[in-house]
């Protein structure tokens, strides 16, 4: 025992936890700025020192055997401690970091976190840049596999496995109109009926929080269109007055601001969303990880005035 010790360093445990993101002995290689041929002598002494393949080659790239399965969790936490043990060497260190922030929104969240995310990157990692992906559920097991998401914000639960999260605030709904529009303030549920919509759905379905909490009453609404952009649908209103749109609430609020749309609500009962953000499980223990969490949830907390 005391001789495979002496065999395992942190080098290798540092590329055993790069091809289990990366799924890649070339990504492997650049990431750390090796060549291919060392990060290949590196998995085979892995290989040699855990008797086992530890990943195997599919179409998808380099996937973990049930061995490398096992001891990934232990390999993790062993190279935070590491750096840890070693303060800022290794580890996020904000003022000095060069990284790119890969976040997954859709376009409404973008909106609800950027500017306060873009202020605070600038501040505390001014070398530090962000770089939003198109949120789509079809690809978020890619995404997150293979590591190319530090942080997933949506309201939509991932239908996948391997994700922490953490509720970031609630948001209810309200009408967004065009500020030409000739309806009251507040419109009970059969004025609100039977209005012509548009709406907007991020998912594959039109089938959206409002037209399912609608069908439970045994309502419905006559949709014209259904986009997965939120904010195409402010220039749609703009044109067609005699439209609404149902959006969250701080976006009619701040495009009500502008003048050119009102803000109409609905008397009574109206649904509401939790809205949480999502990381790999692998990345929970992560010092950059932990800081952007705590960013983006600082981000959201100016919404005072929904439940967080």
């Amino acid at each position: 025992m005391i001789g495979q010790i002496r065999n395992l360093d942190m080098h290798l445990l540092l590329v055993f936890r790069s091809i289990s993101d990366t799924r890649s002995v070339t990504k492997t290689a650049e990431n750390m700025r090796l060549s291919q041929g060392a990060i290949s002598h590196s998995l085979r002494k892995l290989r040699t020192l855990f008797d086992d393949p530890l990943f195997v080659r599919t179409q998808s790239g380099l996937v973990r055997t049930q061995k490398a399965e096992d001891i990934g969790a232990i390999v993790e936490e062993i190279v935070d401690l590491g750096q840890n043990l070693l303060g800022h060497h290794g580890g996020f260190d904000p003022p000095s970091a060069e990284r790119l922030i890969n976040i997954c929104a859709s376009d409404v969240g973008e909106v609800a976190i950027l500017p306060r995310l873009l202020e605070r990157v600038a501040r505390e990692a001014p070398n530090c840049r962000v770089n939003v992906v198109k949120l789509g559920q079809q690809r978020l097991p890619e995404l997150v596999d293979t590591a190319q998401i530090d942080l997933l914000i949506t309201s939509v639960r991932p239908r996948m496995a391997g994700l922490k999260q953490q509720k970031l605030y609630r948001h209810g709904y309200a009408v967004l109109a065009s500020a030409k529009s000739e309806l009251p303030d507040t419109i009970d549920l059969d004025c609100y009926c039977s209005q012509t919509h548009l709406s907007a759905s991020i998912t594959s379905t039109a089938n959206t929080v409002i037209d399912q909490w609608l069908k439970e009453k045994g309502r419905s609404r006559r949709v014209v269109l259904t986009t997965p952009h939120v904010l195409v649908l402010p220039y749609l209103l703009e044109r067609n007055p005699s439209y609404i749109a149902t959006v969250p609430n701080f976006l009619v609020d701040s495009l009500a601001e502008k003048g050119a749309f009102r803000r109409i609500d609905i008397s009574g009962e109206f649904p509401s969303i939790d809205v949480f953000q999502y990381w790999p499980e692998r990345f929970h223990h992560n010092r950059f990880n932990r800081w952007l969490r705590e960013v983006v949830r600082g981000g959201f907390m100016h919404h005072v005035e929904y439940d967080t």
